[in-house]
């Protein structure tokens, strides 16, 4: 009766906009990057699971201040200096990895981030856009 391939998923507001915005984006992102972290997994499952890993400059920018926020919260300290450059070292080795590390980024994607815009052969605009998102954070 049910296909057992693929894994029984969820439903939420986010996959429903994603199915009706583009059925096949939908597909790639649900069901073919599904198993890509295995070692049999076939060329086009773990490109599309590789692919679904690739962080750009404001997620990661993102992610870096929330998780600088919470440091702060359960430290009950904070510092705006060595929030700053906390965030400053994470994004660095963001590129580090990603300019460094590909090969084994391709490996253990979990292990290592791999910026898109690096990926995709983007290292001025990423320099120019890391510089203002910094200069943004940058203590007064």
């Amino acid at each position: 009766m049910f296909n057992m391939d693929y894994p029984e998923k969820s439903w939420s507001l986010s996959k429903q906009k994603l199915f009706e915005e583009c059925k096949r984006k939908y597909y790639y992102k649900t069901f073919m990057t599904w198993r890509g972290w295995k070692s049999d997994a076939t060329e086009l499952e773990r490109k599309a699971y590789l692919l679904g890993k690739l962080q750009n400059i404001y997620s990661l920018s993102g992610q870096a201040i929330h998780e600088e926020i919470q440091r702060a919260i359960k430290t009950k300290s904070f510092s705006v200096e060595d929030s700053f450059q906390n965030i400053r070292k994470q994004l660095r080795q963001s590129w580090v990895d990603s300019v460094n590390n590909r090969e084994d980024w391709e490996k253990w994607p979990k292990e290592y981030i791999m910026l898109s815009e690096i990926y995709y052969g983007r290292k001025e605009f990423l320099r120019s856009k890391s510089k203002d998102i910094l200069n943004r954070i940058k203590p007064p």
